[in-house]
């Protein structure tokens, strides 16, 4: 019994430890980018989706799309607590956060449901900011924090979501692991980082779709890189229509 423990734990740290330190190094790159445009860009790269999908296993269903909604509503609900609402930062980072947790875990169910339906769901919010979304200026801000002192919580905060499959299902993989981070590290641009976020769902969600329809047909890690082309191709057609960009 302990023997068979003991691999078990073995097992899951070699799948769950180096996602975890490679999501670590990409929200300390991300901390030290000035451009509030371009911490979002970087914070809207499928990083720490790709690190949980090779630490938990777990074929794409219609959670995981769920959850790319949720981590819209994250950014949002950050940015109208914070700069409308006045409430302070971590309280607001730490209640967004957590309130994902707790309506990922709801939605479990829906791991059966079609993911042609929740595609569509999904894609409402990215239509809507494409429509109403209008940028404005908002400040340049590098963190000055050392990097040895965020290491560790975010190693920590990874791996302890990365264990938590049976809780949220898909969620775990769109959990705002950098998203927690991002709100401090861009905390004076907010709105930037939720609207270029939106901008970037159909990218991620077609991501998702790609790696659903090719998993199980082709060896790994072949799913994954390939869902990251329609990612890289429409950030390139973002950044080039100049959307989300103050004039």
């Amino acid at each position: 019994m302990l023997h068979s423990l003991l691999a078990q734990l073995l097992d899951q740290v070699q799948h769950t430890v180096p996602p975890a330190i490679v999501l670590t190094c990409f929200v300390i790159s991300m901390a030290y980018v000035r451009s509030p445009r371009a911490k979002a860009l970087i914070y809207s790269m499928p990083v720490p989706f790709s690190c949980a999908y090779v630490a938990t296993r777990m074929p794409i269903n219609a959670t995981h799309l769920s959850g790319l909604l949720l981590v819209v509503g994250y950014n949002w609900a950050v940015y109208v607590l914070r700069a409308k609402a006045k409430l302070p930062l971590i309280p607001v980072i730490v209640t967004a956060a957590a309130g994902y947790f707790l309506v990922a875990m709801a939605l479990r169910p829906l791991a059966g449901v079609s993911l042609v339906w929740m595609a569509g769901l999904v894609l409402v919010p990215a239509v809507v900011t494409v429509l109403w979304y209008r940028p404005c200026p908002e400040p340049d801000h590098r963190s000055r924090t050392p990097w040895y002192v965020k290491a560790p919580l975010i190693f920590a905060i990874a791996m302890g979501v990365y264990n938590a499959t049976g809780l949220l299902a898909g969620g775990v993989g769109m959990f705002p692991y950098a998203g927690v981070f991002a709100s401090y590290e861009t905390r004076h641009s907010l709105r930037t980082l939720a609207g270029q976020f939106t901008l970037h769902v159909p990218g991620l969600l077609m991501c998702l779709l790609t790696i659903a329809a090719t998993e199980g047909h082709l060896r790994a890690p072949l799913p994954l890189l390939l869902g990251w082309v329609p990612v890289l191709g429409w950030a390139a057609v973002v950044q080039r229509s100049g959307w989300g960009k103050c004039e």
